[in-house]
């Protein structure tokens, strides 16, 4: 970069400041997070890109046209964010072609969205059709639930989008009719917003139904598959993604979703269970419940969610003297296999016990403002997500030094969950 502040091709800090690159008809401007670049009468403006890619203004896009040399034009596109140009739709690819003129696409090494310090939390909600008047009511209402707790826990308005069968009710919050192509058009506006390590929560409410070997979820007009819903994701590369589909005929979902970074909840454990499910009902009420918290650290993860609503579903089976019929499923080690119940220390359970509804990592249902616990509450996340990273390389470490490891970690666990819960029993 300092051949190009050299040759005035790099925009400054702390105002509007414009800079001519030497032999280039190009004029830049920046501004903490907003800049432009201007060429002739054409004005490309980069509008999010210092926000969304956590790059300082110091270190915003150089362009320049002929003279510089090939290995200044590669640092510049080292440090900047060519891939968010409309230009530029590669990722890792400089191509200055369109504004300075026919210089040869570069590859950027490493070229990726930065991760913010405290990642954010995106949720869709998607009510699917209902049918009768009953489930009509109780998919819109859970989901209405689902939304304004979500909102109470601190999730910005603009994260959260509800997609419904019913869009005259609840206007001032339901974004759109649950259709397949408003589904689509959310998630990749989602994924357009978005940085690495923020968290994206999909909730299907309604009814589903298996297709020969596709489970599908039904909305109005064509329903979607897991496979389709699949496809929607592959943008979400280094963010975690929890899905629940709370609906029935849901088991396959986990099969067809599984994967690294994923948390895949589903209310049935098969296609087959095709009755009605309750299990929505109660992982919706967990979100906002302190009953839900069993360790008791002011927040509800997603594993606390998922165990406290199959609890809660057996439990109402048993007092309506009924069958079960709708066994849940967790898989988030990316194996495509469900688990019922998850063990702490293996198979399931690791990455959504770090995960919550507000703000990704690390805040929850109502975050401390306590000078005590708050710090606490952050050192107990980095904990769990280093114990989530552990497990999850556990196969290409050895044995005794993934114990040693491991022992240490929980026992810094346990000792922090002593420190929270004598900050949190002390008079306020």
């Amino acid at each position: 970069m300092r051949w190009l502040e050299q040759n005035g091709g790099i925009g400054g800090i702390g105002g509007w400041r414009e800079r001519r690159p030497q032999g280039s008809g190009l004029r830049i401007a920046v501004y903490r997070e907003r800049a432009e670049v201007r060429t002739g009468d054409s004005v490309f403006w980069m509008g999010n890109v210092m926000r969304r890619w956590g790059i300082a203004a110091g270190a915003m896009i150089t362009l320049f046209s002929g003279g510089a040399p090939r290995e200044a034009a590669a640092a510049a596109c080292a440090d900047s964010v060519p891939y968010a140009l409309e230009e530029c739709r590669n990722p890792g690819l400089f191509v200055p072609d369109s504004l300075a003129g026919g210089a040869p696409p570069l590859r950027i090494r490493g070229a990726h969205p930065a991760q913010r310090s405290t990642p954010a939390t995106y949720l869709l909600v998607v009510t699917g059709l209902g049918g009768e008047a009953q489930y009509k009511r109780a998919f819109h209402d859970w989901s209405a639930s689902l939304v304004t707790s979500a909102a109470r826990m601190g999730i910005p308005d603009s994260s959260i989008t509800w997609l419904a069968e019913d869009t005259t009710r609840a206007r001032a919050r339901v974004n759109g009719l649950s259709t397949k192509a408003n589904i689509q058009r959310a998630l990749s506006r989602i994924a357009e917003r978005s940085a690495a390590g923020d968290h994206l929560l999909v909730v299907l409410i309604g009814h589903g139904s298996a297709q020969g070997e596709a489970s599908r979820f039904s909305i109005p007009g064509p329903d979607i598959s897991a496979e389709e819903i699949g496809r929607l994701f592959a943008p979400f590369t280094q963010r975690k993604i929890t899905l629940v589909n709370a609906a029935s005929a849901s088991g396959d979902f986990i099969r067809a979703l599984s994967g690294r970074d994923r948390v895949i909840i589903t209310a049935t454990k098969t296609a087959f269970e095709r009755n009605e499910t309750m299990f929505p009902r109660y992982f919706v009420a967990a979100l906002d419940s302190a009953s839900a918290d069993t360790d008791k650290d002011d927040r509800v993860s997603i594993l606390e969610a998922y165990e406290f609503a199959r609890r809660e579903v057996e439990r109402a089976y048993q007092k309506e003297n009924r069958l079960l019929s709708e066994h849940s499923q967790l898989d988030d080690n990316g194996d495509g296999v469900g688990t019922a119940i998850p063990v702490s220390g293996s198979g399931d359970g690791a990455l959504a016990r770090t995960l919550v509804l507000g703000g990704g990592f690390g805040t929850g249902r109502a975050p401390s403002s306590d000078a005590a616990l708050s710090p606490l509450i952050a050192e107990k996340t980095r904990i769990e997500q280093r114990l989530a990273t552990l497990r999850a390389g556990k196969s290409g470490m050895d044995s005794t030094a993934y114990s040693q490891v491991l022992e240490k970690l929980l026992v810094e666990l346990a000792r922090n969950g002593q420190a929270i819960r004598a900050a949190g029993s002390k008079p306020r």
